[in-house]
């Protein structure tokens, strides 16, 4: 049986995974159209980014260069693949 400490490390390591996968999207976004996202807006979903929260010119500036984003997302970590934004 696992000691309680271990648990909380297999968690905090896994907190850990998700917070830097949402920030380098959060960057490459920055990179490549200049809009600010918030971490706590982007969320994942099997092979697709989902980003919440944001208006629709935001969304059209993402959509024309999302094949950029999404190759500079996959290139910067190797933790999780994309294949679309939405």
């Amino acid at each position: 049986m696992l000691k309680i400490s271990e648990f909380f490390k297999k968690i905090q390591k896994r907190q850990t995974k998700e917070i830097f996968v949402r920030s380098t999207l959060q960057v490459a976004i920055k990179n490549h159209t200049n809009i600010d996202l918030p971490v706590e807006s982007i969320a994942f979903k099997e092979y697709s980014a989902v980003l919440n929260s944001i208006n629709q010119s935001q969304k059209s500036q993402i959509f024309i260069k999302k094949q950029q984003i999404i190759k500079e997302f996959n290139l910067t970590q190797d933790i999780k693949k994309i294949n679309d934004i939405r």
